[in-house]
């Protein structure tokens, strides 16, 4: 496989933190007589959403899965289904945010949207862990200590 260089690596290590300080936002209950409007939310997902293109852009427009799906066939598969995923997952959080901005912004978040959006979050964490096990897999194939 391809080495991957280590500004790249660098680079997809700075989209990762951002990426989960943003969920770590969404997943946070507000506390008590703090703001918890449908404005707010809207304004968080928008954010995440930014993140989120960036992240999926740097991954698939010449990024490290296209190394996948020409240097390692065994991993293809998984590649694929990864990719598929970002298309999923972008679809799903349009839909979060034009429900929280389908409301006055002042209103608050109800309870079945605010679980919606902790759905999601669980499905964007379990879709980076799958990526981070394809590189560590990759990885340990090059370098041949895989099992």
């Amino acid at each position: 496989m391809s080495e991957i260089a280590p500004s790249f690596a660098t680079e997809l290590g700075h989209e990762h933190v951002s990426l989960l300080r943003l969920l770590g936002c969404l997943e946070e209950k507000p506390e008590p007589g703090t703001a918890n409007c449908a404005g707010l939310l809207a304004g968080h997902l928008r954010e995440v959403q930014a993140s989120l293109q960036r992240h999926f852009h740097f991954e698939e427009e010449g990024g490290y899965m296209s190394h996948f799906l020409t240097d390692a066939p065994h991993l293809d598969r998984t590649a694929r289904e990864l990719l598929t995923e970002h298309g999923r997952l972008s679809k799903c959080l349009e839909s979060l945010i034009r429900s929280a901005a389908g409301v006055p912004p002042e209103s608050l978040v109800t309870p079945d949207l605010r679980e919606q959006v902790r759905q999601w979050v669980l499905l964007v964490r379990r879709h980076e862990a799958r990526e981070n096990r394809l590189i560590q897999e990759a990885c340990n194939r090059d370098i041949g200590t895989d099992g």
